[in-house]
């Protein structure tokens, strides 16, 4: 075996395999007896070692040994191009999400920004002069304070924003809120599918590997995932609660999660974060011509910060609002 063929076996894990290339895989364990050496996290490099020592030990011809190799090998490929397929369908589908384009003139970006946006993955100079013309480094620094805060370790966040800065670019505060709220929600989505089913996330969904996933439209995840569209039973209305949705104003909103606990962290012209242990919330702020909160926001919100919703129904309805 030559040096790129180990370089590709070594750069592929079992469990990065799309479910039906696994299954592959798998098979060539049993067919060697040696599956119960072979882990999630084994690279098909290792897959290939056993082999070759099984094959040492059977002292038999190598002509199985080779069909396995071709059949390894063949897995880096039709791997990579679903790798390839997929980076290339998320691509199309934030095009169509949104028409916002980059400016192609170069705007000069101050060094504090340029430092900024590098910590959250975003090393283009001409990204950083564009967001500093549009929105100015004191919202800039606010921004990357909200994505600081989401539920994603440094290195997922980074290549996230690395590969996707017009999420940065959104214009409209309230939006841009908005956005890093459902990149937590999917992000929690595919964690309990995988903790239900009982099946590792298939590649195209490992947030960690492809976190372009987290961009994606609920319906599509879930429909890739072969999940119902339909809301899980929350534990709270398995107890038969009287929670009922409605929409709020967002001032009215905030004035319940204070009286259920949460404290202010900080304010902004578009919104105000709450904290109660270590749960996060962020609520928009109201302007004359808000919009109200509508319930599925409203439960979404409750859930992800772990508020009974019996709880905020009986202090929503306590305070009359």
């Amino acid at each position: 075996m030559d040096n790129m063929d180990i370089d590709l076996l070594k750069k592929v894990k079992i469990r990065q395999l799309d479910p039906i290339i696994q299954s592959e895989a798998i098979g060539i364990a049993k067919e060697f007896g040696i599956e119960e050496s072979i882990k999630s996290n084994s690279t098909l490099h290792f897959l290939y070692q056993n082999c070759c020592k099984q094959e040492a030990k059977e002292k038999k011809s190598r002509e199985r040994l080779q069909k396995a190799k071709n059949i390894i090998l063949s897995l880096v490929a039709l791997s990579e191009a679903v790798t390839h397929r997929e980076t290339k369908r998320r691509k199309q589908e934030q095009e169509r999400k949104r028409s916002f384009r980059l400016v192609t003139e170069e705007l000069k970006a101050s060094k504090k920004t340029i430092e900024l946006l590098k910590s959250i993955g975003i090393y283009d100079e001409k990204i950083a002069g564009q967001a500093e013309a549009m929105f100015g480094v004191d919202s800039i620094e606010l921004r990357v304070e909200f994505i600081e805060y989401l539920d994603l370790d440094t290195e997922t966040k980074k290549k996230l924003f690395g590969s996707w800065p017009n999420v940065l670019l959104i214009p409209d505060e309230e939006e841009f809120i908005s956005e890093l709220e459902s990149i937590g929600t999917k992000k929690k989505m595919i964690t309990i599918w995988s903790q239900t089913s009982e099946k590792p996330i298939p590649i195209w969904a490992d947030f960690r590997i492809f976190p372009g996933i987290l961009l994606d439209e609920y319906h599509d995840i879930a429909r890739l995932l072969d999940l119902e569209e339909q809301e899980q039973v929350e534990e709270s209305e398995k107890k038969e609660v009287t929670y009922k949705g409605k929409p709020m104003y967002p001032n009215d909103f905030a004035k319940v999660v204070e009286a259920l606990g949460f404290e202010k962290m900080r304010e902004s012209n578009h919104g105000t974060l709450f904290r109660r242990g270590d749960n996060i919330m962020c609520v928009q702020r109201s302007h004359k011509a808000q919009t109200q909160l509508n319930k599925s926001v409203v439960k979404a919100k409750l859930v992800e910060s772990g508020v009974d919703l019996n709880e905020f129904e009986e202090k929503r309805r306590e305070l009359r609002l």
